[in-house]
């Protein structure tokens, strides 16, 4: 488990910067309130369907395109049940495979830097961001409240369209790098009811991309980074109204 850990709900992430009034600085004020709203593609190794999101982010402008700020997104994606079998042994001797799966509960938070510069009616921007995520399986499944977390990093890039004064609408994608990913923390069934004796009925583990993702036995080692990609649409609000 890392050191740092924090309990929220579904939040998510945005895009925001600002930009520069009058040819130089953007038309915004230094302040971003951005709520999102956006789908998560996950790396198959993550072992999760592909889900909805939402977040909320909020930027200040330090100097020109230049703005910081923090960001907290997430969704509740479901695990995919071929990662996950449990076997049945009849008393007849055949074997019968289910695939079991349960929702889960993900926040990705952190901090975020962004540039953006005006293109034509619109800002483009780029954007770097470092953070934690932390995942909590379905505690009516798993039997117990195993968190884990591990870092997270991005990078983004998007294209802002202007509303008015004092709000835009932004279209953002991130590739989104979760490290020391344990997917054997999601299997929600029981030790003594896993598929480990018959590992061709459905082809599995066959079918299972990038093994290396699951701990071992003793919940040691064999972790591994995941790449996915995010995309998202959030309205941005400048508390302060436009700049001078």
């Amino acid at each position: 488990m890392p050191r740092m850990r924090i309990i929220a709900l579904t939040g998510v992430l945005a895009a925001l910067a600002a930009g520069a009034a009058q040819g130089q600085s953007t038309s915004a004020g230094p302040v971003t309130i951005a709520p999102l709203v956006g789908y998560m593609k996950w790396d198959d190794g993550a072992g999760l369907d592909n889900s909805p999101l939402a977040g909320l982010s909020a930027t200040y402008r330090v100097r020109g395109g230049l703005a910081l700020g923090a960001f907290l997104e997430g969704g509740r994606p479901v695990t995919l049940g071929r990662y996950f079998p449990a076997s049945l042994l009849n008393t007849a001797g055949s074997t019968q495979l289910f695939l079991v799966s349960q929702r889960t509960t993900l926040v990705n938070y952190g901090a975020r830097a962004q540039y953006g510069m005006n293109v034509g009616g619109g800002e483009a921007y780029l954007s770097v961001g470092l953070g934690q995520y932390t995942v909590f399986p379905d505690v009516q499944q798993t039997g117990v409240p195993a968190t884990f977390s591990g870092m997270s990093w991005e990078t983004g890039a998007g294209f802002g369209v202007s509303l008015g004064q004092s709000a835009s609408v932004r279209f953002d994608a991130r590739a989104v790098h979760f490290r020391k990913w344990d997917r054997a923390r999601l299997n929600p069934v029981e030790p003594a009811y896993r598929n480990t004796l018959y590992p061709d009925v459905q082809d599995y583990p066959l079918n299972v991309p990038k093994l290396g993702c699951d701990s071992n036995a003793s919940g040691a080692g064999n972790y591994c980074s995941l790449l996915n990609w995010r995309l998202g649409v959030a309205f941005v609000f400048y508390p302060q109204g436009a700049g001078r």
